[in-house]
């Protein structure tokens, strides 16, 4: 029996705030593809992860990025060829919006809870 690897990719990158281009401290990063994930350490002040195991060569990961007050982001990303750690453009979240309302019955009257 032959048994074929592919080489291990890792993916690094860089959080940024979508508004003001800032970096976005204390995200959260996870790559996964079936059958398994690995989560990088949050982010720092300068908003980079990894690098972070991700998979083999020629793999599609599902990469999924959040941070408190920031819309959750989920990416699918295909790991290349010839590249041990790679480089991913900038991951940008959106600045999670405020609700606020009062919720009512059919007759207007406010509904506890």
């Amino acid at each position: 029996m032959t048994l074929l690897l592919t080489p291990a990719v890792r993916v690094q990158g860089v959080v940024l705030d979508t508004e003001t281009s800032l970096p976005v401290e204390g995200a959260a990063v996870h790559a996964a593809q079936p059958g398994r994930s690995f989560a990088a350490a949050p982010t720092g002040p300068d908003g980079a992860f990894g690098p972070l195991a991700a998979g083999g060569a020629g793999d599609r990961i599902v990469l999924a990025v959040g941070a408190p007050g920031y819309a959750p982001r989920v990416l699918r990303v295909l790991l290349p060829h010839g590249e041990a750690v790679h480089a991913l453009p900038p991951v940008t979240l959106e600045p999670a919006a405020a609700w606020q309302g009062r919720v009512t019955d059919a007759t207007g009257r406010a509904l506890e809870g």
